[in-house]
């Protein structure tokens, strides 16, 4: 919240003064609100890449019909599919 304050030195100026509590409060909100974005991203790619071991593993097709990068990599090794 900003407040206007009188300029003792220079009487007829008003600046803008914000409080050290206002500015603390906007930090912690904002370093808050980073931490949620990072932690969401994480476990997007997380959540991608257990998906992607939970498949190779066990050598399910989930997408059947859908080549992924993925799996053009994973299968151009050589070796088979259980599809074919």
């Amino acid at each position: 919240m900003k407040t206007l304050v009188l300029n003792p030195t220079n009487e007829g100026k008003f600046y803008k003064k914000e409080s050290l509590k206002t500015k603390l409060a906007r930090f912690i909100g904002e370093v808050i609100l980073f931490l949620k974005v990072t932690y969401l991203t994480s476990v997007l790619i997380l959540t991608c890449v257990c998906i992607i071991e939970v498949k190779h593993t066990y050598k399910i097709d989930i997408f059947p019909s859908i080549d992924t990068p993925f799996d053009n990599i994973y299968y151009s090794t050589g070796l088979p599919t259980l599809s074919n």
